[in-house]
């Protein structure tokens, strides 16, 4: 839904608006771009996607001075240069006409993991060691198959993933022939010891290659902290 004319939608009837709506969906990135670009004030794109095509897309945004605010790990785990191009192209990054970039991610159980470390190498601090289990699905997981006391009720491991879902603790992706749990995923998985890596390194250059999008054919992860 676009307010043409940059009026606030009215949020108590939003979703009657959107129904009614007859206005054409703006092309992407193209026509979204001039649309924002054009906006009397500031104006700050919320991603809470985990589109990867909309991660590479950041760059051009931000070195317009639109800022950006997203929890999407593809732009921060995907590729370095990538990553580069989006701090590059980002006023905390040092352009000094870029937009914001502002990212956290499901890190530690949606633990604020990515910020602080950030913050930490901001003031001086050099992180040289991250130890845990980072994905919130799988500590659920060990602790519901594998309890302390060894008695987890006769579950299987199964039945432990569907009650993790009903819960609210996975994160599915709907693909063309099934649906996989996303947060399960090795590919998934791989992403968060690359933005940890990352954020930990900031702002110098990351010497390590993150996870590639296809786990089949990603190399292995060298650690900055091993030097």
């Amino acid at each position: 839904m676009v307010s043409q004319s940059y009026s606030p939608l009215n949020l108590d009837k939003w979703s009657e608006e959107l129904a009614s709506s007859s206005t054409s969906p703006l092309s992407y990135p193209t026509q979204t771009l001039e649309f924002l670009k054009a906006a009397p004030g500031p104006v700050i794109v919320v991603d809470n996607t985990s589109d990867e095509s909309l991660a590479t897309s950041y760059p051009l945004f931000l070195s317009n001075g639109i800022h950006i605010v997203t929890p999407n790990k593809k732009g921060f785990s995907s590729n370095i240069s990538l990553w580069r191009d989006i701090y590059g192209a980002a006023a905390n990054g040092g352009n000094p006409k870029g937009g914001y970039i502002f990212h956290e991610a499901t890190v530690g159980a949606g633990l604020p993991v990515l910020s602080t470390l950030k913050e930490l190498v901001e003031t001086g601090d050099r992180i040289k060691k991250i130890e845990g289990i980072f994905s919130g699905t799988m500590s659920f997981l060990f602790n519901s198959f594998a309890p302390l006391d060894g008695n987890n009720g006769g579950k299987g491991f199964a039945a432990c993933v569907k009650e993790a879902q009903q819960l609210g603790y996975t994160v599915c992706c709907l693909c063309e022939r099934f649906t996989r749990f996303e947060t399960l995923t090795v590919h998934d998985r791989s992403r968060t010891p690359a933005m940890t890596s990352m954020a930990s390194m900031w702002p110098e250059s990351s010497p390590f290659l993150p996870a590639s999008p296809d786990w089949r054919s990603s190399r292995r992860l060298r650690s900055p902290f091993s030097h």
